[in-house]
């Protein structure tokens, strides 16, 4: 949902909200997969008195594992700090406790003690590890105890303590405003940017990515809220006189410790005036977590230079970060002023960052981390991704459109980045899931193929891109191994946990081998593709975007004709090693019969892709003729696999529309070949298309022939056009149909002509000669 949250306002008894409600919850929501062991917290001690507002206050827990896994050990641990802050820890141990493998067969309740000395906010941290017979595994939940001056206290989770902290922000704010309405104080909404100490700022992390993979965005400018309180005045900030730079470098503390630079958030400079509060201009920080300004010195009439402040906030044009805590709800922090300057003065706020808990800036790093690897290792940018933290569930929510994630999963980069997976699927088919949603975990031997497609999808991706091999759902837990995944179900595109092993097989250099057990693999089967690894863009931008699959084979078949001999083979060894039961690809058949015998078979099909991706897959018009293909490939493959001059003059085709596509692929060679205005597709090209579609007709189905047809009209169209009118045409087509569903890429969905061509014997030996 973008723009606002308005999660809170439905839940506060309004009518229409309750109905709304009722209608997200039908939605079915992609969550994460369960732990073998898992907390819960029980509703004892959730609020009561304290004499002297010191004492104790006993949490009650509940700890249980689920009847598919085996668990040897597991232990809990707590800390507790009050008024918890960035770089000053105050953090202690105050409660452990080991479980034997019989007490998690069934709930073990467990009184867990918080010492109160003092009123104040208490941060309580209950953490549980463990290992089972599948890997390690963890659990976690945060609260927070908030103890008044009378003695009172009240339990919260992360998602409670966040909108009283808003509340409060509000209401300082609205009795401001009370008190003088002509200078409403908009920084009161948000809370304050902190200076990070000299000798910390000093030990920053850099980033891990290579400079060339840092992918930049663009900023956002205020709220609309945030502009109702004040002026814009972007547009005159700047002149070549009288210039003042201003800069500064954002900072967090990540869950482990380390120093980071707050990379692509949005920086909006204000000038502080007596009435409404002026707007300068928006930037973003660069991967140092550097930002800047140069405005001019113009404060108005009678004023002694500008008095300059910044604030940033966790939002850009690709991904946002916000508190679910209702309208303008994204995470912001305000900076002091730098007041009355000089003409010409460099004003340096030096390194900062927001005050308060930097959990909200760990879970925006771990986005960062996966736009950066979905736009440039998978080659396919998946637009704006809204989020929401802390929420009370974590999951992929399809009603509202955003990634939920709880507060304990500050430290579960994999649970987000597999969240962040869902969001990518959702987008990449057209805002659709194949994923019926609910629980799961990776040992169901009979899930719903659409989920276990989906969750797969998911958790393979979070191993892109940190590959450790394992799913951790909180960091350093050992997590559930992927990479060399051992379960005893042999369901393949029915288990998670196969899917997931088999994407990431595919992903991977590492070649396994089952140690002996079909429960790690099929017999005489392997992992083998050393050399030949399937790229993530394959799979993503090749495959997954603007197509739709129902399960892990529907997109075996997409994806097997993207790719080359050598890379097909070995995947399809994989997908047999994991369990999967694999027939023969058949979404692009004809292609690959006409090109069986020639020795550039390989380069002469990806060229054809790259025509594919770039001159039809952008606009609905071309994904209905690719579509055309896919559905009657079988069918052109068997006439013209019975006809070698078809076949020939078939062959012709192809490579002229590959040379087409190798051009497409280069920008200079697209200006060589058709920067004097040259046709796309000249007349004679056209001619021969024609030409071809009229033999193919005389044995086509009904099916293919009224296909056929369409193909003619088409080709008539674009006859002779230059490629900057076929260029203006698509953008007009696209912009008469902006905000409607443009259609997905059916690669299996055959016709019945089709289906029974791929019953050919004849057919099948052609395709396993190639």
């Amino acid at each position: 949902m973008t723009g606002i949250s308005g999660k809170r306002w439905l839940s506060g008894g309004h009518g229409i909200g309750a109905v709304v409600l009722l209608l997200a919850a039908l939605v079915a929501s992609a969550t994460p997969p369960q732990p073998p062991v898992s907390l819960q917290l029980g509703t004892a001690g959730q609020s009561g008195s304290l004499n002297g507002a010191s004492g104790k206050i006993l949490l009650s827990l509940s700890v249980g594992a689920l009847p598919e896994d085996k668990v040897s050990v597991a232990t809990l641990a707590v800390a507790q700090e009050r008024e918890p802050a960035a770089f000053k820890s105050a953090r202690r141990a105050t409660f452990k406790r080991e479980f034997a493998a019989r007490e998690l067969q069934q709930q073990t309740r467990v009184e867990v003690p918080v010492e109160i000395d003092g009123p104040g906010h208490y941060e309580i941290d209950l953490s549980l590890r463990g290992r089972s017979n599948s890997g390690g595994f963890s659990d976690r939940l945060i609260r927070h105890v908030i103890v008044d001056a009378d003695g009172s206290y009240r339990v919260l989770d992360g998602r409670q303590w966040t909108t009283l902290q808003r509340e409060r922000r509000e209401q300082r704010f609205r009795e401001a405003l009370t008190k003088d309405p002509t200078r409403p104080d908009r920084r009161l909404l948000n809370p304050v940017t902190a200076p990070v100490p000299t000798d910390i700022a000093a030990r920053v992390t850099p980033s891990d990515v290579p400079a060339e993979r840092q992918t930049g965005v663009r900023g956002t400018g205020p709220s609309p809220r945030q502009r109702q309180y004040s002026v814009d005045a972007s547009s005159r900030a700047w002149a070549p006189e009288d210039p003042i730079t201003v800069r500064g470098r954002l900072l967090f503390q990540d869950f482990d410790g380390t120093v980071r630079p707050l990379v692509n958030v949005s920086v909006n400079l204000w000038d502080d005036d007596v009435g409404l509060d002026e707007h300068l201009g928006s930037t973003v920080t660069d991967w140092s977590g550097n930002w800047s300004f140069s405005v001019n010195n113009d404060d108005g009439w009678g004023a002694n230079g500008r008095d300059i402040y910044y604030s940033f906030k966790l939002e850009n044009s690709r991904w946002r970060v916000q508190d679910c805590d209702g309208i303008d709800s994204t995470y912001e922090w305000e900076s002091g002023s730098r007041d009355d300057l000089d003409d010409g003065v460099v004003v340096d706020f030096g390194s900062q960052t927001g005050s308060g808990s930097p959990k909200p800036m760990q879970i925006w790093n771990h986005f960062n981390q996966a736009w950066n690897h979905v736009s440039g290792t998978g080659a396919q940018d998946p637009g704006f991704v809204d989020s929401c933290f802390p929420y009370d569930a974590t999951r992929w929510d399809r009603f509202w459109e955003e990634v939920d994630i709880e507060e304990q999963y500050n430290d579960g980069p994999d649970v987000v980045t597999h969240e962040y997976g869902h969001a990518v699927m959702y987008y990449a088919y057209d805002e659709e899931s194949p994923s019926p949603g609910g629980s799961h975990n990776f040992d169901q031997c009979s899930q719903d193929p659409g989920l276990s497609w989906s969750e797969g999808w998911g958790t393979a991706l979070a191993l892109s891109l940190r590959p450790d091999g394992a799913f951790n759902w909180h960091q350093g837990d050992g997590g559930r191994a992927i990479e060399a995944f051992r379960s005893s179900c042999r369901t393949g595109e029915r288990n998670e946990g196969w899917v997931a092993a088999a994407l990431t097989d595919m992903l991977d250099s590492a070649d396994d081998t089952n140690g002996g057990s079909e429960n790690g693999g099929r017999n005489a089967h392997g992992d083998s593709n050393n050399g030949q690894r399937v790229p993530l863009s394959a799979m993503l931008r090749d495959t997954l975007w603007g197509s739709y699959h129902t399960d892990m084979l529907d997109f075996w078949y997409s994806l097997a004709g993207e790719l080359n001999a050598p890379q097909s083979v070995g995947a399809r060894e994989i997908m047999y090693y994991d369990w999967m039961s694999v027939p023969e690809p058949t979404s692009c058949v004809a292609s690959r019969i006409v090109t069986v015998d020639t020795p550039e078979r390989d380069t002469t099909l990806a060229n054809l892709r790259t025509f594919r991706d770039k001159a039809l897959k952008p606009f609905p018009g071309g994904r209905q003729l690719i579509n055309l293909y896919y559905r009657n490939s079988p069918e052109i493959a068997l006439i013209l696999l019975k006809d070698k001059q078809l076949r020939e003059r078939a062959l012709t085709l192809v490579q002229y529309f590959a040379r087409v596509g190798d051009a497409l692929d280069q920008h200079a060679a697209t200006e060589r070949l058709f920067g004097r205005g040259e046709a796309v597709v000249p007349r004679e090209v056209a001619q021969q298309a024609r030409d071809l579609i009229a033999a193919l007709g005389k044995g086509a189905s009904a099916e293919l022939a009224r296909d056929l047809d369409s193909v003619a009209g088409a080709l008539s169209s674009v006859e002779g056009r230059s490629l900057d009118d076929l260029a203006a045409r698509v953008a007009q087509t696209k912009s008469d149909r902006a905000g409607t569903r443009g259609g997905s890429l059916q690669q299996s969905a055959h016709t019945p002509a089709s289906r029974e061509a791929l019953k050919s014997e004849e057919l099948r030996k052609a395709l396993e000669r190639r």
